[in-house]
C-alpha cells in the first residue's frame, strides 16, 4: 500500500513540476511543445513546427529556468532539471 502511495505522491510531484515550468511559457506555444518527465530528474520539452523567433523566445526561457537545448538525431528537445521547480 505505501508504495502506491508513494508512486501516486511521485506522479503529483511530478505534474506540478511540469505545469510549473510550462505556465513559465506563453499559452500559444504550448500547443507545438510535448513536455515529458524523464526519470534522470529532468523535464524534457519538444518543439513541433515553432517559427525561428518563438524557438528563440522559448529558448531564451528555458535557459533562464537552467535548462538548454539538446540537439540529437531523431529527437531534438529541451532539458530543463526538476529542481527548478522546487
Amino acid at each position: 500500500m505505501s508504495l502506491e502511495l508513494n508512486n501516486y505522491h511521485e506522479l503529483w510531484e511530478s505534474k506540478k513540476a511540469r505545469l510549473t515550468i510550462l505556465k513559465q511559457l506563453p499559452l500559444y506555444v504550448l500547443p507545438k511543445l510535448t513536455a515529458l518527465i524523464q526519470e534522470s530528474g529532468y523535464i524534457s520539452i519538444s518543439p513541433k513546427g515553432l517559427t525561428k523567433t518563438v524557438w528563440l523566445m522559448v529558448n531564451e526561457k528555458v535557459r533562464e529556468m537552467g535548462g538548454f537545448w539538446v540537439p540529437s538525431g531523431g529527437y531534438n528537445h529541451w532539458s530543463i532539471p526538476l529542481s527548478w521547480t522546487r
